[in-house]
Formats: structure tokens, C-alpha cells, sequence
């Protein structure tokens, strides 16, 4: 495999993809994320595919490749691959982390998005009902209550990282009054995700240090005619350095610098 990458929005609606990337943080598996926007779609549509994000591909040396399409399919596929699903045999302890999982979903769906889904910045959303968001925390809240651990059968599993990163979205400020301040008056939702994140931080911190010497395999990129640096998409950027070029500095040149320049 030449390259794991992961596409999604580049929209509040891309972030529902979080858990994906921190279990593949969480594991060590190196990818780099690509975000699609409005201008982008159409020439991304390949026929035959359900041409959806997010999406999962495997690119292969040769040109092969593999996708994986929808959040939870991707969620459960990628859980199942690095030990975070379980497997039919554990058919009770799968019910519960589809549970968790399907609560989270229904949590999200429960909101109001922008008309837009795609090419706009993440804003301040409304809800579709004043009390919906604040009953879906407090059931959490209460079925949270003494777990000091993982939410199923005390191991870390897809509902873990669902629910930690469903949270941290909605309060990261996205939502008119609901800001990480305000999340603590769900005392054991609240107690738990630090507990998570102290978890989740320790592990990406260790792997770290583990790496440290090593270089990033994505320093620079070129990938389906995009330019990335450290894993950021920097297209646009480079694109307008050269507008800039041309239009203001290539003019000017004298032809000896010309021939130093294409030589």
C-alpha cells in the first residue's frame, strides 16, 4: 500500500468523521486527510461509486486502489481492522457499541445544518428544537454515571471514540451557548470525556516520542494534482504565488533571467 487517505468536507458536517482519524491516529496508521469543497465535487465523482464522504482509500503502487464510503461503515470497518469492533461472536457487547454509536447519530442528525454542506466554514448552528440537544446530554449524562472506564465491557471500543468526538464538536463553540464551560453541569458526561482524553492523549504521546526520530512520510505530495505539506492542502495557495508570479514579476524579467529561470 502506497497511501491511506481519508476524504471528507471541509465543513462542520466533515467533522462527523472525527472518530475515524482518531482511531487511526490512536493506531499509529499513517494517512493524511483531503477535504473536498464545492469547486471540487463534480471532478471527484467516479462512475459506479457512490461517490459520498466521508471516504476510506487504500492506494496502492501501480494505481490500485480500494474505498470505504459513510461514516459508520468506515467507523466500523476500520474498528473491526485495528481492534476496536467486536466480532460476531461478542454479539452483546457489538449490540452495545452499535447502540452507542446509533445514539451519537441520532444526536447529530438532531441538529439543524446550514443549507450548505459544502464550501462554507464551520458557523454557528440553530437548533431544531431549544430542548433537544440539552435532553440527548442529560440521557448520556445519566447512562455515563459510575463509569469511570470505557463505555462497553470496560475496553476501548468505536463508542468510545464516537462519543468523545461527537462532544468534543459540540462544544467546541459550533452551537450558541453550548461552549466547553457550559458542558460541565453534565457532571458524569463531563468526568468521563476528561478521562478519555487523558487516555487518548497519554497513547498519542508515547507514539509520538516513539517517532520522534523518525521524518514524516508526507512532507511534501503531489496527490491528484493537489500539492500538500505536512498533510495540509496548500493547492490554493500555491496557485495564487503563481498567479502573482505571472502576472507581476514575469512581466518585468529581462530576457537573461528568463533563460536562467526555464534553463
Amino acid at each position: 500500500m502506497e497511501r491511506a487517505v481519508l476524504t471528507t468536507w471541509k465543513t462542520f458536517e466533515g467533522r462527523f468523521a472525527d472518530a475515524i482519524q482518531m482511531i487511526l491516529r490512536y493506531r499509529g496508521v499513517e494517512y493524511f486527510c483531503e477535504y473536498m469543497d464545492k469547486e471540487r465535487i463534480e471532478e471527484s465523482k467516479v462512475d459506479g461509486q457512490w461517490n459520498t464522504y466521508p471516504k476510506l482509500t487504500f492506494e496502492y503502487k501501480g494505481g490500485e486502489e480500494s474505498s470505504f464510503y459513510g461514516t459508520n461503515s468506515i467507523l466500523r470497518y476500520v474498528g473491526q481492522t485495528y481492534g476496536f469492533y467486536y466480532t460476531p461472536m461478542k454479539w452483546t457487547e457489538r449490540q452495545q457499541a452499535d447502540s452507542w454509536v446509533e445514539h451519537c447519530n441520532f444526536l447529530l442528525n438532531g441538529l439543524l445544518l446550514n443549507d450548505a454542506t459544502i464550501n462554507v466554514d464551520i458557523q454557528k448552528l440553530e437548533l431544531m428544537n431549544e430542548n433537544f440537544l440539552n435532553d440527548q446530554l442529560e440521557k448520556i449524562d445519566t447512562l455515563v454515571t459510575n463509569t469511570d472506564t470505557f463505555l462497553v465491557d470496560e475496553e476501548i471500543s468505536i463508542a468510545d471514540f464516537k462519543l468523545f468526538s461527537v462532544i468534543t464538536l459540540l462544544s467546541s463553540g459550533v452551537i450558541e451557548g453550548y461552549e466547553k464551560e457550559s458542558f460541565k453541569k453534565y457532571t458524569s458526561l463531563y468526568a468521563w470525556c476528561e478521562m478519555f482524553a487523558n487516555h487518548y492523549e497519554s497513547i498519542l504521546k508515547t507514539a509520538k516520542e516513539n517517532k520522534k526520530e523518525q521524518e514524516d512520510n508526507y512532507p511534501f505530495i503531489i496527490h491528484k494534482g493537489r500539492y500538500y505539506i505536512n498533510r495540509r492542502d496548500v493547492t490554493n495557495e500555491i496557485q495564487g504565488m503563481n498567479d502573482v508570479y505571472k502576472q507581476n514579476i514575469e512581466p518585468n524579467l529581462t530576457e537573461e533571467e528568463n533563460v536562467v529561470l526555464n534553463s
